[in-house]
């Protein structure tokens, strides 16, 4: 008989609560995108003497097309069977789960760069288009390009947080776990490496030196609303990893054979998480405004707060 790994009830209703209160936020949220998602802010570049509006663009683009292009990498090429680090009170096997083609995808890493990527594409079209069209010197903007600017706002207000969180996690948790279990190849490698690290520094680079996209804390929701997603859709696939149908995760803190008390210790422990790093990465928005003393200070900013989440070898 195949094992059973549902989550506790527990565990869903309290989801489900965060669910239903991030869901309160939603239409203040999209009231107040029309003013802050406007041309102005997302199309001009920080340093306006080093940086053009269209290279600005043009650059945004060339960094969604790698982003893109490690994505289909990883979908096209065949990729090692995936073993968990369960804790020792599992229940769980340790079995080999392939995460070949599309299910390469399905991590929350892949989610946040994806995402991340589409950030960047999306600001990047709308800056190109405001640096040909001139849209900003009073012309009424289209509709559609508004629509386009509300998403790319919201594509990085939640991107760019989360991807420092899996970047940290990945630095202090993740792969000293792996450590543990002398199996670091699934952090090591080169595909590996520039998601669990390029995705942090490209998001700080943005802000950083690149242009003025704001981050605001209003906005937190919108993450913890990403990250509730992804839980769900992590409860979804317990039975769908293995033809066995036999329980698997891909990440052993969301094991859902532990107590009851555990799994809802580490839901609350995820969205305080959640929180924490859309703070730390608002934080950052707002330390570099306060210095901007130029693009070579940012610029060390950037490495500095880069090298906290940043890890490339054993």
């Amino acid at each position: 008989m195949t094992q059973t790994a549902h989550p506790p009830i527990l565990a869903v209703a309290f989801l489900a609560l965060v669910l239903s209160i991030c869901s309160t936020y939603i239409p203040a949220i999209f009231a107040s995108l029309d003013s802050v998602a406007t041309i102005e802010v997302l199309t001009t570049p920080r340093f306006e003497d080093l940086l053009s509006k269209a290279a600005l663009g043009y650059i945004r683009l060339i960094i969604a097309l790698f982003i893109f292009s490690i994505s289909t990498y990883r979908i096209v090429v065949p990729q090692n069977k995936m073993i968990t680090p369960y804790l020792e009170n599992s229940k769980l096997k340790r079995l080999p789960i392939c995460l070949d083609g599309i299910r390469s995808q399905m991590m929350f890493t892949a989610w946040t760069w994806n995402l991340l990527g589409l950030a960047f594409a999306l600001n990047g079209i709308v800056t190109l288009l405001a640096a040909y069209n001139h849209n900003e010197n009073g012309i009424p903007v289209p509709a559609n390009l508004k629509n386009l600017m509300r998403c790319a706002l919201l594509a990085f207000e939640i991107s760019a947080p989360t991807s420092m969180m899996v970047s940290s996690f990945t630095r202090y948790i993740l792969w000293p776990r792996a450590l543990k279990n002398n199996n670091t190849v699934g952090f090591s490698n080169i595909r590996s490496l520039v998601q669990h690290n390029f995705n942090v520094i490209v998001s700080l680079i943005e802000v950083g030196i690149l242009g003025r996209i704001p981050m605001r804390l209003d906005y937190t929701p919108l993450a913890v609303l990403f990250g509730s997603f992804y839980v769900l859709h992590t409860w979804n696939m317990t039975h769908r990893w293995l033809q066995s149908k036999d329980p698997q995760f891909v990440y052993f803190f969301f094991d859902t054979t532990l107590d009851k008390k555990t799994v809802v210790f580490v839901l609350v422990a995820l969205l305080c998480t959640m929180i924490l790093f859309h703070c730390m990465f608002l934080s950052v928005t707002i330390l570099i405004d306060y210095f901007d003393g130029g693009a070579l200070l940012n610029a060390f900013l950037v490495a500095g707060v880069a090298s906290c989440f940043c890890r490339f070898r054993n």
